[in-house]
């Protein structure tokens, strides 16, 4: 298993609420591959959503793999 950087830019939108907002992260992803890196960090962005609450969506997605 390798370890993979992943720059990631989200939306949270609030549910009923005008409010929404882009922000970036950086994040160490242990996966098997990069396109598996890819779908674990989309994965846990779609679960941290709740719904009628606030909405997570992964606009931008760059993973990269560190030299170490």
């Amino acid at each position: 298993m390798n370890i993979y950087l992943a720059e990631v830019e989200y939306r949270i939108e609030r549910y009923m609420r005008p409010s929404s907002g882009t922000y970036n992260a950086v994040r160490l992803v242990r996966a098997e591959s990069l396109d598996e890196a890819r779908e674990k960090v989309i994965k846990h962005y779609e679960e941290k959503t709740v719904e009628y609450d606030c909405y997570y969506t992964v606009c931008d997605l760059e993973v990269t793999e560190p030299i170490i």
